[in-house]
Order: structure tokens, then sequence, then C-alpha cells
């Protein structure tokens, strides 16, 4: 779950804090993008607004905010005059945006990747426009470019690129492997991730079985918590397995939450270094900027071997433990329930199906009805047999109607 504070943002589902000045950031983009000045539109050609390009909808949409070399703006620039790279709303320069496109077979490609993402790559340019208004118009949009013929020798500020993914990317990282799920895999000799459909077939211990389940919940660290952020719990899966060796957490998350953030989760030791292991290990696919509309599933090979053992590490590094709230990861940690697994069919590897099945039903997220509370009771129940499970706090709670047959089918 997520939400915005007047002093501090907050996702649960990320594991990250977002820091004022990252939020500030993104917010003035969005508003700026949406309401240029005057003098960066009025020598445009006009464009009919009615004006439109062929409707296609196999593809997936990424735009990027667009600037002339001259722009050195400390929001977007570092002190060296280069673009701040990663950014959530991706951003250019347009001679960069040239120079790097190639026409194929009537259509501009951009290789990448895009503003130092390195899953943003093979895009399709179609569009740059440019939303404008005035004091006697409503606003609409200026196209500057529609994706035909040569491009623009130069486009004004805040310009706005329109590019395309393949249709593949609705519902995973790769045309190969669906799914929005990536497991990690920490504690063999040589760790790995895998995600999506390849990771059922090519996990270690494919035959172990889930004996055991627990639902986790807890809160994330705030320096001022308000009545509203009491209300956002996170709420995750352990699961143990019969060889006894390590536990797998099994949480939804906002999709692109991990690999948006250079690989950061509390779940992880390293998780202050600049670039942790896992984002090492992470395919560049997953290397995106996050969503705030789609969900991802992860997994988390643990170097513990029972609930209590988690619960003992979860319990150090909260407020329940010894530390100061500002060092703790977590806040009111608790297990909520705790059941054997009762489903037949629970090895590693049909968990693994279940998981890529509920993505591909279903990749949105919403605070409210499609967050980790959902999937974790959905699941708890499917493992557990039980069918008055329901979300960790009473807020999401109305109006929920358990989507658990998600995990039986293939979509």
């Amino acid at each position: 779950m997520a939400t915005t504070t007047g002093d501090q943002f907050i996702d649960d589902d990320v594991e990250t804090h977002y820091s004022p000045d990252e939020v500030d950031q993104v917010e003035q983009e969005l508003d700026e993008a949406a309401h240029p000045a005057e003098e960066d539109f009025e020598h445009l050609p006009d464009v009919d607004s009615q004006q439109s390009s062929q409707v296609e909808t196999d593809f997936v949409a990424v735009h990027a905010l667009v600037w002339p070399d001259e722009h050195t703006d400390p929001k977007h620039c570092l002190p060296n005059g280069a673009l701040k790279p990663r950014r959530g709303i991706p951003q250019i320069r347009y001679s960069d945006l040239v120079a790097g496109c190639r026409e194929v077979d009537g259509q501009w490609m951009f290789p990448g990747p895009l503003n130092g993402w390195p899953g943003l790559v093979n895009l399709q340019l179609v569009s740059l426009t440019l939303r404008v208004s005035s004091r006697f118009t409503l606003r609409k949009i200026k196209r500057l470019w529609n994706g035909q013929g040569k491009l623009p020798d130069k486009v004004p500020n805040k310009t706005r690129a329109t590019l395309r993914m393949g249709g593949w990317a609705k519902i995973g990282w790769s045309p190969e492997s669906r799914g929005f799920c990536w497991w990690y895999e920490q504690l063999r000799p040589e760790p790995r991730v895998l995600f999506g459909e390849t990771m059922i077939s090519t996990l270690d211990y494919p035959d172990s079985r889930a004996v055991r389940v627990h639902l986790y919940a807890h809160r994330y660290p705030k320096s001022h918590e308000s009545l509203k952020d009491r209300i956002l719990w996170h709420a995750l899966l352990l699961l143990e397995w019969d060889h006894g060796k390590f536990c797998t957490m099994v949480e939804l998350g906002l999709v692109n939450g991990v690999g948006g953030y250079a690989g950061k989760s509390a779940w992880l030791d390293d998780s202050k270094h600049p670039c942790t292991q896992l984002y090492r290990l992470m395919p560049d696919g997953l290397k995106l900027p996050w969503n705030e509309r789609g969900s991802e599933i992860r997994c988390i090979d643990l170097p513990f071997t029972s609930s209590e053992q988690f619960y003992a590490h979860v319990k150090k590094h909260s407020d329940k433990g010894e530390l100061k709230e500002a060092d703790c990861r977590w806040i009111a940690p608790e297990c909520s329930l705790t059941e054997p697994v009762r489903l037949s069919f629970c090895k590693r590897s049909e968990i693994a199906r279940y998981l890529v099945n509920y993505l591909c039903a279903d990749t949105t997220y919403d605070q409210l009805t499609r967050n980790c509370q959902t999937m974790a009771a959905d699941f708890f129940s499917l493992l557990t047999g039980k069918s008055d499970v329901q979300p960790f706090h009473a807020v999401c709670r109305p109006g929920f109607t358990s989507k658990k047959h998600r995990f039986l089918y293939t979509s």
C-alpha cells in the first residue's frame, strides 16, 4: 500500500522510503509537462487537435521528458550538466534522442537504454507532443511529430516523447517468460534471480514441498507517523519447506519496486549498499521505472529454518528490539496466522506456477482492493484450505472477495 503525506512518501510494498525531494521532483515534472510556459509553444505550427494516428493496442507506451541541450536545471541535471539517470519519469536530451534513433522499415527505433534504464531498450518512437494552454483557451495537445517522416530539427522545452515496447510487456519482463514474478535464490553457491514462467522449470529443489505457511504483517518506520500511517500495513507470507534448509518470503508489491530502486529490500542485509547483490544479479529486463498501477510478486530465500528464527530476526530489526526507531527496518511486526500446508500439489515448482498464474490473471495494483494484503490472504487460503481468511487490516476488508482461483489457472 502507498500513501503521500505532507512531508514524506512511503510505499509499503516497495519497502523503500521516497524522500521529499524525489516526490517533489516527480510531481513538479508532471505539473510542468502539463502546464508549459507560453513562450515554449507560441511559435509552434498549428496542428489539428483532432489529428490522430492509427490506434494500436498491442503495445506498452513509455513516456519520456525531452530537454534541449542547453537545459541545465539542477532539478533534472547533475552538477556536471548531464541529465540525472534512471528517473521515475525517464528523460533525455533531444540531440541524444535524434542521434540514437534509426529508421527501420518506416519506423523510428531507439535501441536505448533510455535514461540509463537497462530494461528500456529496443523502443519505437511514435510521437513528440506538447500539452499547451493559454489564458483564453483550453489545454490541448500540440503534435510536433507523429511518427512519420523526418524528425524535427529542434523541439521546445518540456516536450514529451512517446515510445512503445511490445505487447508482451503487459504481462512480463520478457516475451519468452510471462509473469511479473521473480525469485531470488540467494543461498545457493552461485546466487541468481529467476523470473516469469522459466523459473518454474529451473528452480533449485523443485520437488521440495511447502509444509507450513505463516502470514506476517508490519508497518514501515516514518519520522512523523500520522493516524493514516497507522493503518497502512504490509503483509507477506513465509513458507517452510520439507528439506528444512531455509524458508522463503513471498510478497506482492509495486511492479519494478525493487528493480527500480537499485535492488534495495529490507529483507537483505546489504540493502543500504549503493549496489546490492540482488541488483547486480537481476536480469536487465527487470531494471525499469516503478509503476504505481502495476504489481509484481517477489520471492526471496532466507537463511532461516523456522518461523521462530525468522521472527527473531524481524524483531531484532524492529521497534520490538533494542534499536532506535530511526534505525528500524520494520514497525510492530506480528504473525497473524500460521497453519500447516494442506494443498496436495505444493512442490516448490508448483508454488512458482501458482504465483505466475496469479500475476498473469491480473497485473494491476490498487491501494485498497489489490495489494499485498489481498494476495497474502488469497494464497494463505489456497495453501491451507481455510475459507475465511481476510486481509490483515480492516481497511482492506470491505468488499474483499477472494481471488484464490486465479492461482490455479493459466491465462
